[in-house]
């Protein structure tokens, strides 16, 4: 009696699960919506921008890091890394982090045909 009720159990659970992922899967999937990377959250931009920073720390290509960078599109590369240090700062990532980030900001600022950013001047 009890392996009875043991088999019917475990055989309606898998019954639901594989109902639930058939229905859910094929039959009413949900629409795939069309998202920009630009949409993150910022906290998650940082974390793209931070990874970018470690990629180029290893290779010292800025071009590519910045080609990296246009993925998040809405600011320029630069920009981007300027406020990744900012936010890195606020949400209190280690000093390793910071410092690969600035190096990457720095590293953008003084690339050739980057106009400097006058004092006190907004994008």
């Amino acid at each position: 009696m009890r392996v009875s009720r043991f088999f019917w159990f475990l055989f309606s659970i898998l019954l639901g699960a594989t109902a639930g992922l058939v229905f859910g899967w094929y039959l009413s999937p949900a629409p795939m919506a069309d998202v920009s990377p630009g949409a993150l959250r910022s906290d998650y931009q940082t974390d793209y921008v931070l990874m970018v920073a470690q990629i180029y720390d290893a290779e010292k290509n800025l071009s590519k890091a910045s080609q990296r960078l246009e993925f998040l599109q809405g600011e320029t590369p630069t920009r981007l890394a300027q406020i990744a240090v900012i936010k890195a700062g606020e949400l209190g990532y280690d000093r390793r982090d910071l410092e690969l980030l600035a190096r990457l900001a720095q590293a953008m600022l003084s690339a050739p045909g980057e106009p400097s950013p006058a004092v006190g001047a907004t994008r």
